[in-house]
């Protein structure tokens, strides 16, 4: 083995000794930090594009009815009237944006929802890679490269885009827990997790991360044939409880689509 080599496998396990334990957690969280502290400190950095344009708007709109003790169903201000509760993009009954609600939606509490959703996506692709790899700084290097790349940078004026992909390491990661485990707990997990991506309010992002999961688990009984009950069971349970789950924005959204124009388009004619 040539120097150059040995001194390499050298630095990794000394690094890896010095993130050992409890320590690989706060090294995340010290990358967190230094990546959102600019959009959370300086009151220069904005949301911009479809967050400013759509998601604001409809999260404040919502949040000061249901202050005022209102649930705002329909709305007279745009469109001469609309189902403004139909439109998954609302967010209303995603969990994660009651906080906010509660307490006032601002351009800065957009800024938050991105942060406290960046943080989740490494979180969950963190807790993913090392049930996969079982070694903690590969997976804090693969985290990283996840929750704070391209994907994300990208389409964070995507809120409702944003928020359910960063639940998908977590769908991922009760799914691989289910199958070790074969637990009802992770499963009704992985049933939450596909739940939550829904009520974010992307149906794009809920339909991509539930292919993704089904492909997730046939690679799974393509290596161990012997577990396709148990995939099929996840897979059963994540689909008929999330969506069940999330029937409020569903079948609202489902009639809405109906009554659009996009209902007429004949994707074929390209």
């Amino acid at each position: 083995m040539s120097r150059k080599k040995e001194k390499s496998i050298s630095n990794v396990s000394g690094l890896t000794g010095v993130l050992a334990g409890r320590r690989i957690y706060y090294a995340l969280g010290l990358a967190l930090v230094l990546f959102f502290w600019n959009p959370v400190v300086d009151r220069r950095a904005s949301i911009q594009w479809d967050a400013v344009d759509v998601h604001y708007p409809a999260q404040r709109y919502f949040a000061e009815e249901v202050l005022q003790g209102r649930l705002p169903e329909w709305t007279p201000f745009v469109f001469s009237g609309f189902p403004f509760l139909a439109d998954p993009q609302v967010g209303a009954w995603y969990p994660l944006n009651w906080p906010f609600f509660l307490i006032g939606v601002t351009p800065w509490a957009i800024q938050l929802e991105l942060v406290l959703h960046g943080a989740l996506a490494v979180l969950g692709a963190f807790l993913l890679l090392r049930l996969w790899t079982g070694h903690a700084v590969a997976s804090l290097v693969g985290a990283l490269a996840y929750g704070l790349g391209g994907f994300f940078a990208g389409h964070s004026s995507h809120v409702g885009m944003y928020q359910g992909a960063a639940l998908f390491a977590w769908l991922l990661y009760f799914a691989e827990r289910a199958m070790e485990a074969a637990t009802l707990r992770w499963a009704s997990c992985a049933a939450l997790g596909a739940g939550g991506i829904v009520l974010a309010g992307h149906a794009q992002t809920a339909l991509y991360s539930m292919l993704g999961l089904g492909l997730f688990l046939v690679v799974q009984v393509a290596l161990k044939p012997a577990i396709w009950p148990r995939a099929a069971a996840v897979l059963a349970l994540a689909a008929g409880l999330g969506g069940a789950f999330a029937a409020v924005v569903i079948l609202p959204g489902m009639e809405l689509t109906a009554e659009s124009i996009r209902a007429g388009f004949d994707f074929s004619q390209g």
